[in-house]
């Protein structure tokens, strides 16, 4: 919320544990929060962006690991708090 500007908007995608947030800056900032299960009827506007508007999605990948290591590089990296945002998981790398 920190890094959302003054009446700024802030989406909590998908499914996750419990926040804390601090209340009143949220109402002094005018910030809103909105929540949504999933990417509902995102993907066409995404895709009309990427085609159009030339929106290089290649920033919000953080790590590209393959599937034997999805545990400890993936699920993992994520639950100690690193800075991932998207991980690609490459199913047939790293197999011998």
């Amino acid at each position: 919320m920190a890094a959302t500007r003054r009446g700024g908007r802030v989406m909590f995608l998908g499914l996750a544990g419990t926040v804390s947030l601090d209340a009143f800056a949220l109402v002094n900032n005018e910030q809103t929060i909105m929540t949504s299960v999933g990417y509902r009827d995102a993907y066409p506007e995404l895709i009309r962006m990427v085609g159009e508007e030339g929106v290089d999605l290649a920033a919000i990948v953080t790590s590209t690991i393959p599937l034997d290591h999805v545990v400890r590089d993936g699920f993992e990296a994520l639950l100690r708090g690193q800075e991932q945002v998207k991980v690609l998981v490459r199913p047939g790398e790293g197999r011998s």
